[in-house]
């Protein structure tokens, strides 16, 4: 993994050196791709006040061929709401390179740090910098950073900070895609703090740009807004950049009406998912992380750029597995994740191979995985079973009269001396261990034991304990 990641880190500073030098010596050289010509002439028209035109044919085109010196008739749509303006516009009053240098190194940094405060502490910074979805994501000189700079602040403050959280989550008004699934999951998990933040947050913003830009903006973004549906269906040559479950139907030939189907159904499915994990409150990281998941499942515009954001969720499950262990084929899943963003176009171009829903589909089945079954250890505020839930287990491992089982088994139920009054206890069987001590308890195993069952026992027989 350190070789892969070094490899990687390589990969991303050799591929920007080359672009940055060819720029820095050649000023009429630019990258092969620039999508950042579009933020930069939308930037500079907003600058001038006609942030409206930036959504118009004409204008935008003008702007790109005479500030970015796009060659041809090339032309690149300006599909972001007036929002995202807000954070462009100050770019414009900078010279090209300068501009595009700034977009992607302070993006590259908040991103790289939101993803290293994840890991435990130690971790190396290796598999953040070298992380593949920043060198795409720079690469196309995208927004896909700012995305995923969202994801990770509403994973670090959902729980200790949930109005900050909720601020960072309602910053992706400015790409309302990747918006889609956050309401349904603070609805969810009842996070009314969070929920209330994010939705003050992405009006306020919305409200700070009718004002910066005008009513005419949001208009004209409004009429702008078949552009993307015309690139989603009329548009061949964009479904291999794509890495939602429509491109994939559209890349193995099927219809628009079979691939927005089958985009509905999983999306669906994972919406269902997202839900149930959220109403059994499994925590603030495994619920941004599959939130995160769960949104390239349910939209059908997302690139492989925009496979930056999911870092976040790689960087739980990293975090997560060096705390627990790791669960059989994690690993695999993990691996083709990370390497995803530079594989995912490759791979559907040359070889009509749709892979990226099935890599999210599995890192969203992960994620979900360790939240249910995290969520059966005691928590403030959590979920636990009930004693009528686990009365068949009692009943099954209750050994005959006269006989005992060995093993963890169900034995009694009801209060005990030193715990909350009026609240139920399920006490369970396990092997005794030296290290071992009852959950909220300075008592070992073997003291814990007699005040639940004081007849002696033989040493190799199991000995008690609580769960609250």
């Amino acid at each position: 993994m350190r070789l892969l990641t070094a490899a990687m880190l390589i990969l991303v500073l050799g591929m920007a050196g080359t672009i940055g030098s060819q720029a820095m010596f050649d000023p009429r050289v630019r990258p092969d791709v620039t999508d950042f010509d579009a933020f930069f002439a939308g930037a500079r028209l907003a600058s001038g006040g006609h942030a409206a035109d930036a959504y118009s044919v004409a204008p935008l085109t003008a702007e790109e061929k005479q500030e970015a010196r796009i060659e041809g008739g090339s032309y690149l749509p300006y599909l972001n709401p007036p929002v995202f303006m807000l954070v462009t516009e100050p770019l414009a009053w900078l010279p090209y390179l300068v501009a595009m240098a700034v977009f992607l190194a302070v993006g590259y940094a908040i991103t790289s740090i939101g993803l290293k405060s994840i890991l435990p502490p130690g971790v190396s910074w290796l598999p953040v910098l070298a992380f593949p979805g920043s060198a795409m994501n720079a690469i196309m000189t995208q927004n896909g950073f700012l995305t995923a700079s969202c994801f990770a602040g509403g994973m670090l403050f959902l729980e200790k900070q949930p109005v900050l959280a909720g601020a960072c989550l309602g910053g992706l008004v400015y790409k309302p895609q990747f918006a889609i699934c956050v309401p349904v999951l603070l609805l969810a998990a009842r996070r009314w703090a969070a929920l209330a933040s994010c939705a003050a947050t992405a009006g306020g913003l919305a409200c700070f740009a009718l004002l910066a830009f005008g009513m005419q903006t949001w208009v004209a973004f409004l009429h702008a807004a078949p552009v993307g549906r015309a690139i989603l269906v009329s548009q061949p040559q964009t479904w291999a950049k794509l890495v939602t479950i429509y491109s994939a139907v559209r890349l193995v030939h099927g219809g628009p009406v079979a691939a927005f189907g089958t985009q509905a159904l999983g999306g669906l499915l994972a919406l269902a998912l997202l839900v149930r994990l959220g109403w059994r409150r499994a925590g603030g990281g495994p619920e941004i992380a599959a939130l995160v998941a769960a949104t390239f499942l349910c939209t059908p515009y997302a690139m492989d750029y925009d496979l930056t954001c999911l870092g976040v969720p790689l960087a739980w499950v990293m975090a997560d597995a060096m705390k627990g262990g790791w669960r059989p084929w994690e690993k695999s899943v993990v691996l083709g994740a990370f390497i995803l963003p530079l594989a995912a176009r490759w791979l559907a171009n040359n070889l009509a191979l749709p892979v990226a829903p099935f890599f999210v589909a599995a890192l969203f089945a992960v994620v979900w995985r360790r939240a249910q079954a995290g969520s059966a250890w005691p928590k403030a505020g959590g979920f636990a079973p009930s004693p009528q839930a686990l009365e068949p287990v009692a009943r099954w491992w209750r050994p005959p009269p006269g006989r005992s089982r060995p093993g963890p088994a169900l034995v009694t139920q009801g209060k005990e001396e030193g715990l909350h009054p009026g609240s139920h206890h399920i006490t369970l069987m396990c092997f005794s261990f030296p290290c071992f001590r009852p959950w909220g308890s300075g008592a070992s195993s073997c003291e814990a034991s007699s005040r639940v069952a004081p007849r002696r026992r033989p040493a190799a027989e199991p000995t008690a304990f609580f769960t609250p």
